[in-house]
């Protein structure tokens, strides 16, 4: 018995190392998974080490059996740093994926960008609590840095309370930025942040009563009809100043010299997008699926799907973006990436991008033939790219590529979507 134990043993190990011999490791690629959690972060003082999760038929793979990460550029403020992931064991292949490192001011009490000083970091700890997940990527951060954090919701749940206290147990400020993202300024000590989640849909707020006190009009326009001081009166006014709204772009790295300047302008006073923080775009950080068709959807006025059955299991009705999909998926903009998945959190190349504002747009090529010796005419973005080079929507990065397999950037962006639906 016990020998014939051992023979099976050994079959065994012989058919999985002739299987290993005949079919190889897995050859992976940016086609083959879905890669989430690799995005821009902001400047903490420490090296910064996204986690990202990675998906393969399904599967979720597991990091130091079927890939390895490593980092580059990862602690400079203001700079572009590489997460590299290194498949191993039935897997093989790698895949580079970038995210900004957003810098933080003078002001908020951080180290400068570039600076190589040394300074004293506190713990960042985060509490799950059944119904959802938060996700920070900072573990420590330095006094004063703006930390960013994520709060989603499991299907069928709904994010009813978001916190982060000090270790004193006292609050700290937290800023809703929008997209399920939050942050607040670190603190001189450690943090935890927490969020509760509930089954039953929160109650729709009612907008606030206010009272408007009557006020003298301003105007420039002759004839108008205003009202007088005491709030009742009818006055006409006439040769009145005009008071000028003026407008300051609240962005430090958004520059009159930048290409991207007066889309990122646009996209800001028509509420397409905001920035990543109050006072930074971060043009060099990338989009995901969900953002963008939620920047396509509101550059196209916001309108409501008119189909409200949702066939993904990985999007629900409290997502940002869980209108913006429908409307998208109901006027054939994109599709999911599986017959029941979305794949919102997946980031979008610059293919996919033009290809969505060219279903967007209902857009027609006169001719498939481009310049560009990286599109090849059998692709999907085929016509896409052509349309865009035609209708001057982008001219490719040099002269002879496009680079359609680059992660579009959210200056590129709002480029194209101005070009293309903002003029």
């Amino acid at each position: 018995m016990k020998k014939t134990v051992v023979w099976l043993l050994c079959v065994s190990l012989l058919a999985t190392a002739l299987s290993y011999a005949v079919f190889g490791a897995t050859a992976l690629t940016e086609k083959d998974v879905e890669i989430s959690g690799i995005t821009a972060q902001y400047y903490t003082g420490v090296a910064i080490t996204p986690d990202p999760k990675i998906v393969y038929n399904g599967t979720v793979l597991k990091e130091g059996k079927d890939y390895k990460l490593s980092y580059s550029n990862n602690v400079v403020a203001g700079s572009t740093a590489s997460v590299y992931i290194t498949f191993m064991g039935d897997y093989e292949g790698e895949i580079v994926r970038s995210f900004f490192i957003v810098p933080q001011s003078s002001s908020g009490g951080t180290v400068a960008s570039g600076s190589d000083s040394t300074v004293a970091a506190s713990a960042i700890t985060v509490v799950q609590s059944p119904g959802g997940t938060v996700t920070c990527e900072n573990k420590k951060a330095i006094t004063g840095a703006s930390i960013g954090f994520s709060v989603t919701a499991n299907d069928g749940y709904y994010v009813l309370s978001v916190s982060v206290n000090d270790a004193n147990g006292s609050p700290i400020t937290v800023n809703d930025k929008g997209y399920g993202m939050y942050s607040f300024k670190m603190p001189s000590r450690a943090v935890v942040i927490s969020a509760e989640f509930t089954d039953k849909k929160p109650a729709a707020t009612a907008a606030p009563t206010t009272t408007t006190t009557p006020q003298t009009t301003t105007t420039a326009n002759t004839g108008v009809v205003g009202v007088a001081s005491d709030g009742l009166t009818p006055v006409t006014l006439t040769d009145i100043p005009q008071q000028q709204e003026t407008f300051k772009n609240p962005f430090t790295d958004v520059k009159e010299s930048d290409y991207f300047y007066e889309p990122v302008m646009w996209a800001y006073k028509k509420n397409v997008t905001k920035g990543m923080t109050d006072t930074t775009f971060v043009p060099s950080g990338t989009c995901t699926r969900g953002q963008t068709v939620t920047f396509l959807w509101r550059a196209a006025g916001s309108p409501n799907p008119e189909n409200n059955a949702n066939p993904f299991t990985d999007i629900k009705e409290s997502d940002y973006f869980y209108k913006a999909v429908l409307w998208a998926v109901e006027q054939g903009i994109t599709k999911g990436t599986a017959e029941k998945t979305f794949s919102p959190s997946a980031t979008c190349t610059r293919g996919q991008v033009v290809t969505f504002l060219y279903r967007a747009t209902s857009g027609t090529v006169s001719s498939v033939k481009t310049a560009f010796t990286d599109v090849d005419v059998n692709e999907y973005y085929a016509d896409p790219v052509a349309w865009a080079v035609e209708k001057g929507v982008t001219t490719g990065v040099t002269a002879t590529t496009f680079a359609p397999k680059n992660n579009c950037t959210r200056g590129q962006i709002v480029t194209f979507i101005y070009r293309a639906m903002g003029k």
